[in-house]
């Protein structure tokens, strides 16, 4: 919920407030490679929105970087664009993103058990051996629809509409598949003006031949204790709990619109046995881009 542009370009402009941001997620995989290394991923992103109040506009842009094992390591570079119509008391936003996708694989890193043959003698394999490192670039499509009215706000998104692909050396491989984005929220004032409760949703979804594949709803719980510490809870239909915790400064302190929030994965599934959980941490900062103008007057002792 504070990070949606970087699947929605549709949110950049929703606010009138500007608002930057880093996200950091580790997979603290106990399994090792045979030299103690984890095969673990992780992602680390960067993002900035910035909002065009005056021509009904906000724009955006993000860097993710992510590794997956031992072999793969991904940059992502996104552009995005919003327009927000006026309807009644909500906002519509329609905004698409271009994304620069350059990633690597590099195999030199591999780690053969010793029973494997090969025809040089064992413990290898001939065929990665002579992959070596791969690289490649390819440029991503993004779009998405963003409804924010009061306190409640829907949106649909899709990533990698173009289905991108890799170039090898004698062919082209569909790598990148779109996937799909369902969000949902709402602030709630409590009785209790000292509580604030935010509830969302998030349903995701791969698109494989127009059909919905490994999809995953994620409910959450937000509660906000005057206003500064925040505590929750998201279930994930893998039968996963996330633990949340973090401060939000709105007091106008010289913190005012600074976050930061901390999750924790508790992996409930088979995979216990070889991971810890995953660890996600988010640093923010909101803020005005208006300078605001104080009225000033002025008094002549001639007229006194």
């Amino acid at each position: 919920m504070y990070c949606q542009a970087i699947t929605n370009p549709a949110v950049a402009g929703s606010s009138e407030q500007a608002d930057l941001y880093a996200l950091a997620r580790q997979s603290l995989l106990t399994f090792k490679d045979a030299n103690g290394n984890s095969v673990g991923n992780a992602s680390y992103t960067a993002a900035f929105v910035l909002p065009f109040k005056k021509i009904n506009s906000g724009v955006g842009l993000s860097a993710q970087q992510e590794t997956n094992g031992l072999f793969e390591t991904n940059l992502n570079i996104s552009l995005m664009y919003a327009y927000q119509f006026q309807i009644g008391e909500g906002k519509l936003g329609v905004g698409g993103s271009g994304t620069f996708k350059k990633y690597k694989y590099d195999f030199s890193k591999a780690v053969y058990p010793s029973g494997i043959g090969s025809s040089s003698g064992g413990g290898q394999d001939d065929y990665i051996d002579q992959l070596g490192k791969i690289k490649s670039n390819t440029i991503g499509v993004g779009a998405g629809v963003y409804y924010k009215i009061n306190e409640l706000y829907f949106g649909v998104s899709v990533t990698n509409v173009n289905s991108p692909k890799f170039k090898l050396e004698s062919a082209k491989a569909k790598y990148f598949i779109p996937h799909s984005y369902i969000t949902a929220g709402y602030t709630l004032n409590t009785n209790n003006p000292s509580f604030t409760l935010y509830p969302s949703m998030v349903f995701k979804s791969a698109l494989s031949n127009t059909s919905l594949a490994g999809s995953q709803l994620n409910l959450n719980l937000i509660v906000e204790y005057h206003k500064f510490l925040l505590f929750g809870l998201e279930y994930t239909t893998s039968n996963d709990i996330t633990a949340i915790a973090g401060v939000n400064f709105k007091d106008g302190s010289k913190f005012d619109g600074v976050r930061f929030v901390a999750s924790w994965d508790v992996v409930t599934s088979k995979l216990r046995s070889y991971t810890i959980g995953n660890l996600e941490f988010t640093l923010g900062y909101t803020f005005n881009m208006a300078i605001e103008k104080t009225a000033k007057t002025y008094k002549s002792v001639r007229f006194l």
